[in-house]
């Protein structure tokens, strides 16, 4: 007589699992099969019809007026005064463009410029450098062409009647 060999008991559960889920979805699917035509019809006798009453009551919301008249028959004085204490940030960059003449406050020396002279009368030309100071007081043309970053908090404190 020949002898079977032992099933452990790790591989029976393994079998029963395997038949039980098996059935498991077997069962879950017929039941889906089954509930989709009545999922269906809800969906069409109640969902439908609530959803659509709602967008045409939210569209009728978004293009209605009301009109609505108030008599008032006393003067109101309305009237106070608003204090503001509120620190002003400034945070931009400013562009200067623009001549101006400024005058200068000391001696301005010019040592060893490049110059040319020309001789009169057919002459020539020599080159050389020039060495002068600029006199205080001297009014000087200038064009300032510049950026200014401003980076200030001015603080704001006043009384505004209303």
């Amino acid at each position: 007589m020949e002898q079977r060999p032992k099933r452990s008991k790790w591989r029976t559960f393994l079998d029963v699992a395997t038949v039980f889920s098996f059935a498991f979805n077997v069962i879950f699917l017929l039941v889906l099969i089954l509930a989709v035509p009545s999922l269906i019809c809800l969906k069409n006798r109640a969902v439908e019809p609530m959803l659509t009453a709602l967008d045409q009551a939210f569209q009728g919301l978004g293009e209605a007026t009301v009109h609505a008249e108030v008599e008032v028959d006393q003067p109101m004085g309305i009237r106070f005064d608003l204090p503001l204490d509120q620190p002003l940030d400034l945070n931009f960059d400013l562009p200067i463009s623009q001549e101006t003449v400024v005058v200068l406050t000391g001696p301005v020396p010019l040592n060893n410029l490049p110059a040319r002279f020309n001789l009169p009368g057919g002459g020539g030309v020599i080159n050389g450098t020039v060495s002068l100071t600029l006199p205080p007081g001297l009014p000087l043309p200038v064009r300032l062409d510049m950026v200014v970053p401003v980076q200030k908090t001015i603080p704001v404190q006043m009384t505004v009647p209303v």
